[in-house]
């Protein structure tokens, strides 16, 4: 990773405290509760203001696809839900409502190939995830949890989280029509659980790395070549999960946890390290753009 890289200036693209989004106009700055100086406050979610818990109101995460941004929010602790899949239109300054999701969170979305897809992260019934546009759910895996998805050919699709009390992580190689079973971890103490929070693809090589809520993370990550499974090097430690891992000049760039604030780490397939604090990161193809709170 360049210095520049490393070294990302922090930009504020939503609130973790209230419903509205925020737009960057300008510079970064400005007081808790309020847009920052040079932001605008130009829209507000129905459905996550309607949340009952705190966790639930904040929008975890924003992706831009297809010329609008798309908004997840949601508490998976508390077991609310079903979530609205929305999106602000910025030509039009308005928030549109695009499908309900059987899932107590949305936040996570991958764009791949020519689809947006919203892993369910804790299923209220059975739909393991959601994909646009036409928006429909898919009931393929029977899972726990689906925290990730990724691609690692371009024509196949992962989908990585938990089954009962395993991490698992399931690969379809027709476009989503059939998923097997292709990888499961227990945990490490009976009685715990261990989950895949995150996918990450680098170097034709794709990377996974179990957490057991009891005991933290294992000593060493799964990573899969094409072909077979190998034990890799830790991407995380103590009681990190990683998340939305991005490539970025040559190295997998994630952040601690889902909704928190926390380490932001690079791997370059040998080691990771700590680049910095924030809560989510985007990627163009010469900008690594970290989102904090203000």
């Amino acid at each position: 990773m360049s210095r520049s890289g490393a070294r990302a200036k922090k930009i504020i693209g939503a609130t973790a405290s209230a419903t509205a989004l925020v737009m960057a106009l300008s510079a970064v700055g400005g007081q808790a509760g309020a847009a920052p100086r040079g932001f605008v406050r130009v829209a507000s979610h129905a459905a996550a203001a309607a949340q009952p818990t705190s966790t639930g109101r904040a929008i975890a995460d924003l992706q831009v696809w297809d010329g609008k941004v798309y908004m997840g929010y949601g508490d998976y602790g508390a077991n609310t839900g079903p979530i609205t899949v929305s999106s602000f239109e910025p030509r039009r300054g308005v928030v549109s409502d695009e499908f309900v999701q059987d899932t107590e969170a949305v936040y996570n979305y991958r764009a791949i190939g020519n689809r947006l897809i919203a892993p369910s992260i804790d299923p209220r019934v059975a739909a393991d995830y959601a994909a646009g546009g036409p928006w429909a759910e898919a009931s393929v895996a029977g899972a726990s949890h689906v925290f990730d998805v990724a691609t690692l050919t371009g024509t196949d699709l992962w989908m990585v989280g938990s089954k009962d009390m395993d991490a698992v992580a399931w690969r379809s190689l027709d476009g989503g029509t059939t998923w097997a079973e292709v990888l499961r971890v227990a945990p490490r103490t009976t009685g715990d659980h261990a989950r895949f929070y995150f996918a990450g693809v680098l170097n034709g090589r794709l990377y996974v790395h179990a957490t057991d809520a009891g005991t933290g993370a294992h000593p060493a990550s799964n990573v899969f070549d094409g072909a077979s499974w190998s034990e890799g090097p830790a991407l995380i430690s103590g009681y990190t999960r990683g998340w939305r891992p991005v490539e970025f000049n040559g190295e997998l760039v994630y952040t601690a946890n889902p909704q928190n604030t926390g380490r932001v780490h690079a791997f370059d397939g040998s080691a990771s390290r700590i680049i910095g604090m924030g809560r989510d990161i985007e990627v163009t193809p010469r900008k690594l753009y970290l989102l904090d709170s203000w």
